[in-house]
């Protein structure tokens, strides 16, 4: 009974307001808070539930399994990790099962046919929106930037560029100058 109290606590900071709410055969796309550097980005992994081990304690977690290129990869996401922003349920799978290992034999095209359209669900983290809000705002302002920068360079280049097209007009009309010049001098000493 104390380690349940002591367990509860200690998960109690951890835990999901709203926990996630998926099962085996529920096709998802699971989109996360990804971490480089300095900078986050969200990236969306979608695919198969396989199977929700454990209860839906801070222990739990969710296996997903996509197909690219006839190439399977699974990722197992933790229900309560911080880094889930949201999933989206797109479909559900017919099954009696709770693990759907044997999907992992069977072709695309056979999974497919077992599959079936129910209502959209979306689970989303509240606290998660304002995270994905500040996302966007750095990804836009360090587009504009981008674009700032590459505007100045182009500007820049169009500078040098009518610059050297002053210099070579300059002295072309030079050298036109210095060849009319010896031309003339040559009619008058013939």
């Amino acid at each position: 009974m104390a380690v349940a109290n002591w367990q509860s606590i200690v998960e109690a900071p951890h835990r999901k307001q709203t926990p996630i709410a998926v099962r085996s055969g529920d096709v998802v796309r699971v989109w996360q808070k990804i971490v480089e550097g300095d900078k986050e980005r969200l990236g969306q992994f979608e695919g198969i539930v396989l199977r929700v081990r454990g209860d839906r304690g801070t222990s739990g977690s969710f296996t997903v399994r996509r197909v690219i290129g006839g190439i399977g990869i699974e990722r197992v996401f933790p229900l309560h990790s911080p880094m889930i922003v949201k999933v989206e349920k797109l479909k559900s799978l017919r099954t009696r099962q709770s693990r759907l290992y044997y999907l992992r034999n069977l072709t695309e095209k056979q999974i497919r046919r077992r599959t079936e359209l129910t209502d959209f669900v979306v689970w989303e983290d509240e606290a998660a929106k304002e995270d994905e809000e500040k996302i966007k705002a750095e990804q836009e302002a360090e587009a504009e930037s981008r674009e700032a920068a590459k505007a100045k360079e182009e500007a820049e280049a169009e500078t040098k560029v009518a610059a050297a097209k002053a210099r070579h007009e300059g002295e072309s009309s030079e050298e036109a100058s210095t060849t009319a010049e010896a031309e003339n001098a040559e009619a008058s000493a013939k």
